[in-house]
């Protein structure tokens, strides 16, 4: 690669901005480009992780399914972005779904060549795990307001939760006359 690639990916990636240039090839080589159409679902809730995500052009969607078959909204990501990073660290399903809301390019690292990075010692996987750090803390903080806020007022959750029930079970009802 030439000079002024390298550097147009520093520039866009800042997650490989620890890596030197044979490091950043090793990196390159562990993925590639994947294209996506709107509407199309990246990362489904409880399935396996299959590697790390981001976003080179579009914009996706992040949910979490609750009770009752409601969802969470919970983030949008953009360029620069990134998403399934858990995926390189544990073997646990996947926590929230993912999906386009516009036509995307992502860059995806795949776990299992991933993994192999990590497991030859190589020092690329472990600047990737250690730049990724900041983020996974950035969105356990997020998560702790929201659940900060819900045990703030406890009772206005509870009632919305006995609503939400309520309408399910009437719903249901309804069917199944």
């Amino acid at each position: 690669m030439k000079s002024e690639d390298y550097a147009k990916l520093y520039e866009a990636v800042p997650l490989f901005s620890s890596l030197n240039n044979e490091e950043l090839d090793e990196i390159i080589k562990a993925g590639r480009l994947l294209k996506a159409p709107i509407d199309c679902t990246i990362l489904e809730e409880g399935q396996p992780g299959h590697g790390l995500y981001i976003i080179v052009h579009g914009m996706v969607t992040c949910r979490m399914q609750l009770f009752e078959g409601d969802d969470a909204h919970l983030a949008n990501l953009y360029k620069g972005d990134v998403f399934g990073e858990m995926s390189l660290i544990d073997d646990c399903p996947i926590s929230a779904s993912v999906t386009t809301t516009e036509e995307s390019i992502f860059y995806h690292i795949e776990k299992e060549r991933f993994d192999s990075l990590r497991k030859n010692l190589r020092p690329a996987a472990f600047k990737v795990l250690r730049a990724l750090a900041p983020t996974i803390c950035e969105r356990l903080r997020t998560i702790n307001i929201r659940i900060g806020g819900i045990f703030s007022d406890p009772h206005k959750h509870l009632k919305a939760m006995e609503r939400r029930y309520k309408d399910t079970v009437m719903a249901n009802k309804g069917r199944s006359e």
